[in-house]
């Protein structure tokens, strides 16, 4: 059996670390896997293609999968890529962004064979309306995989998809890079924040709609009453210094901020061990809310908003808390772990515990099954002498997964 993955995009953005890490988990475990990704703009790095050479992959880049539907680019993706499909002999297409579904869903149309379409929807919320994402999923993949359980349930009742074709598994974290027993360098020394202090992180881009205005006005109330504590913005943008540092400089608590950047690697991994607690108002691009598992595999207690997937994630008094966007219940809670060391620690186990379940490998293998099954299905359908080609020709009868 030998599966294509689809990537349409070149940045390294959103769900590209779950799908890299995906395929490169699948090849560690003996799958036949092959994973196209996008072509960057001219003069700048691919970063995935990038990325996916690091994890032993050697990314096929002979499609332009680009991020948006554009007409052009993509004619010539819907000429070649069924033509690939055939002579590499792909059995199943995976399938992780909306314009890569939409070409997977065209191609194996267009074969004489049954290819079945997985598709994984890494967002916390269904998706609205009117987008593209909802009439892909209505009805252009044979699989589809699920992250959340408020979007599994919101795929059945408003889009009636057949349960059986549901999969809910669990975002993934990498267990062994996010593990506190590694020990990696504090950076508190170098953002000048003492060994005692209680320390909180937020990881965000820079952007206008993640509430730096509620985090703002949680700080101000709790170094007003705890000004040890000191709070360590991590990530970039063009919008920082309308966001963040001229509000914090209004509100002059400019000096219990610290600002270290966008970090990667190891760096990343001693910034989050150097933290006591994570922040999170807004999920951005990645509707798994990565950011926050990472944490919870380090340990760290989380104060996070009732948006998208977090609920689901942050457990109060277990995982964390999960809180409406009211500075003074923040404020509470950031001040109860400033506080209460005992309380950090249970919670920070809570979160060790619950991020066990984020196992990359451990998703690998669900998705393997969920592979098997298919190809199973298409064979039996062929004894039967089927012709039926293309998506959803698998007659998905079977014990429900969600």
């Amino acid at each position: 059996m030998r599966i294509l993955h689809l990537f349409s995009n070149w940045k390294w953005t959103g769900p590209a670390e779950p799908a890299l890490n995906l395929a490169a988990e699948l090849r560690r475990a003996g799958h036949d896997v092959l994973f196209a990704c996008g072509r960057p703009v001219k003069g700048c790095e691919n970063f995935v293609a990038r990325e996916a050479r690091a994890r032993g992959i050697e990314p096929i880049l002979q499609f332009r999968l680009n991020k948006h539907r554009r007409p052009l680019d993509n004619l010539h993706d819907q000429r070649r890529l069924p033509k690939f499909i055939e002579r590499e002999q792909i059995d199943i297409v995976h399938a992780h962004l909306d314009n890569d579904h939409l070409l997977a869903a065209r191609a194996v149309r267009s074969l004489s064979r049954a290819v079945p379409v997985v598709r994984t929807y890494y967002g916390g919320e269904p998706p609205s309306r009117r987008s593209i994402t909802r009439k892909l999923l209505e009805g252009s993949s044979d699989a589809i995989i699920v992250i959340s359980d408020r979007v599994r349930d919101a795929l059945v009742a408003e889009l009636g998809v057949p349960v059986g074709t549901l999969f809910r598994l669990e975002g993934t974290v990498d267990l062994a890079r996010f593990d506190p027993a590694r020990r990696v360098k504090s950076i508190r020394e170098r953002l000048d924040v003492a060994g005692d202090a209680p320390c909180f992180g937020i990881v965000a881009r820079m952007q206008r709609h993640r509430r730096f205005d509620l985090l703002l006005d949680t700080i101000s109330r709790v170094v007003a009453r705890e000004p040890r504590a000191r709070f360590v913005f991590v990530g970039r943008g063009t919008r920082m210094e309308e966001v963040l540092r001229k509000p914090a400089r209004e509100r002059s608590i400019e000096a219990f901020l610290r600002f270290p950047g966008y970090l990667e690697g190891d760096e990343f991994v001693a910034a989050l061990a150097s933290m006591d607690a994570l922040l999170f108002t807004v999920p951005g691009s990645d509707g798994s809310c990565r950011a926050v598992r990472e944490a919870m595999a380090m340990g760290l207690p989380i104060v996070a908003s009732k948006r998208g997937i977090l609920p689901e994630l942050v457990k109060d008094d277990e995982t964390g808390f999960s809180l409406d966007e009211e500075p003074g219940a923040w404020a509470s809670a950031v001040l109860r772990l400033a506080s209460d060391r005992a309380l950090r620690s249970r919670i920070s186990q809570g979160a060790r515990r619950h991020a066990a379940r984020f196992a990359i490998a451990d998703h690998a293998r669900e998705v393997a099954r969920i592979y098997r099954f298919l190809s199973r299905r298409v064979a039996s359908r062929a004894r039967l002498g089927s012709t039926e080609s293309g998506v959803a020709a698998v007659n998905w009868k079977r014990r429900s997964r969600v």
